[in-house]
């Protein structure tokens, strides 16, 4: 007959993994402590025990389930019956028994025998609490016999001295941000105390066996922090958990052009600004960027200086002179080394922004009389000013003769505007001229270019049918047209 037996009692606690602890055993039959006869009692063997929160094979103090597996027989005296047995740890002065009655179990009535078979039983039985402290334990059974009011200790095995058990807490993240409030993890026992050496404040282990240990600011500047679990109890030795403390961020910063060169628009956009925005004019016209290292990203990361009123400073920067501003990337109260962006002004620049650089006048048959050509696509002629506002400007052009392989045209290439027509072959020609308007740097010259305006291709009688090239040459100046 194989039968399984036991009782369950709620416990929140570290390891209920079941270990084989027979070796650990020594058979010992006999009545421990004072007890009542029982007549000459029959005892069975053990053949398996396993027991839970057991350290290196070692049942500990906190062992408090025992899974037993019998041959033979438990048997008392023919003068006596049993009235109930429980499995049980017992020394000579305390039992701690488990909860059901092994007659019932087996399904055997009250008094009616005094022999058990247990012949390949095995029997769960949970403590009515752990083992704790106490020394000279013994496996075995708390007998009552029908005629006796007190339980007799009847132990079949003797047991080591219960070792304490290690007490293994967790910390949730390693490494630790040094940004952290709270350190989170695991405890091993439910209402143990969690304690750190960031903080005097102290926590205790849940009954899903987490904690949350709030340690203010006191992460900050740590390399690591160690955190203490203890029961307060003699069953433990207290246990450790140690982790890295980092930064919140790593800051990398870094600049593609620190040497920043202000023109006039850029002083008077500056110049009414606020700090911080001066800072981000900066970061963009230096290419500064930053990385996190620890995230890879430039995520949350902003920037700032310790340097203030930037506008003032820049509108009274002198011509010749340059001013060093401090730029730090920051994140979460983490600051970076500094940036140093160097600001100088400058008067500004005048240049052709655009030129089309092939244009076609359209294909036309041999005129009879002086002939007009436009062109097949719009000329894009553009110049960028970023002097101060009313700096003049003109731009003119010069056309060469229109050739062919074998012929030289009959014509000249013309500027015209309206009735108005000028000879552009060999001959420079003002196209357009003005001043710098409305702190706008992009001025499109040929913008107003229509079927009346712009460079035409001027035809005479009698020129040859052939394919005809030619250049303009286009000139700009910083001066007003004489």
């Amino acid at each position: 007959m194989v039968a399984i037996w036991g009782s369950a009692r709620l416990s929140a606690h570290a390891d209920n993994t079941m270990t084989d602890v027979t070796a650990t055993l020594t058979t010992d039959n006999r009545q421990v402590g004072k007890n009542d006869s029982l007549g000459t009692i029959i005892y069975p063997k053990l053949e398996k025990v396993m027991a839970n929160n057991v350290v290196n094979g070692q049942i500990t103090r906190r062992t408090d389930t025992f899974e037993v597996t019998y041959s033979g027989q438990l048997g008392i005296g023919s003068a006596y019956a049993f009235k109930a047995v429980y499995s049980a740890v017992l020394n000579p002065s305390t039992i701690k028994a488990g909860s059901q009655d092994l007659l019932a179990q087996l399904g055997v009535a009250s008094n009616s025998t005094n022999t058990l078979n247990l012949d390949g039983v095995t029997a769960t039985s949970v403590l009515s609490s752990s083992i704790g402290n106490g020394t000279g334990w013994y496996l075995g059974f708390n007998v009552m016999e029908q005629n006796q009011v007190n339980g007799n200790r009847v132990g079949i095995a003797q047991m080591p001295t219960p070792v304490q058990y290690p007490l293994t807490p967790t910390i949730d993240n390693d490494p630790i941000s040094d940004s952290s409030t709270v350190i989170t993890g695991k405890g091993t026992f439910a209402g143990d105390t969690v304690s750190s050496d960031a903080s005097s404040a102290t926590a205790k282990v849940g009954k899903d066996l987490t904690y949350q240990l709030a340690v203010g600011t006191g992460l900050s500047g740590k390399s690591n922090v160690t955190v203490t679990e203890n029961s307060g109890s003699t069953y433990d030795t207290p246990g450790t958990a140690t982790a890295t403390v980092k930064p919140a961020a790593v800051l990398t910063i870094s600049s593609v052009t620190p040497n920043v060169q202000l023109v006039p628009d850029d002083v008077a956009t500056l110049t009414t600004q606020s700090d911080s925005d001066v800072i981000n004019w900066l970061v963009k016209a230096a290419g500064i960027t930053a990385i996190d290292e620890n995230t890879g990203t430039s995520d949350d990361i902003t920037f700032s200086s310790d340097d203030t009123d930037l506008g003032t400073k820049i509108n009274q920067l002198a011509a010749d002179g340059t001013l060093t501003v401090p730029i730090y990337a920051t994140k979460a109260g983490v600051k970076s080394t500094a940036v140093n962006v160097t600001i100088s002004k400058s008067v500004g620049s005048l240049s052709f922004g655009s030129v089309s650089k092939n244009v076609a006048f359209k294909s036309t048959e041999v005129p009879v009389s002086e002939t007009l050509i436009p062109t097949t696509d719009n000329w894009d002629v553009a110049i960028e000013d970023t002097r101060e506002n009313g700096s003049p400007w003109s731009v003119y052009a010069t056309a060469s003769k229109m050739q062919s392989a074998d012929h030289e045209l009959a014509g000249n290439v013309v500027y015209v505007d309206g009735t108005e027509q000028t000879v552009m072959t060999n001959n420079s020609v003002l196209i357009k001229s003005g001043t710098r308007q409305n702190n706008t740097s992009t001025n499109q010259i040929t913008s107003d270019w229509s079927a009346t305006k712009g460079i035409f291709l001027d035809a005479q009688p009698g020129v040859y049918a052939d394919s005809y090239q030619g250049t303009v040459d286009w000139s700009l100046q910083d001066t007003a047209t004489n």
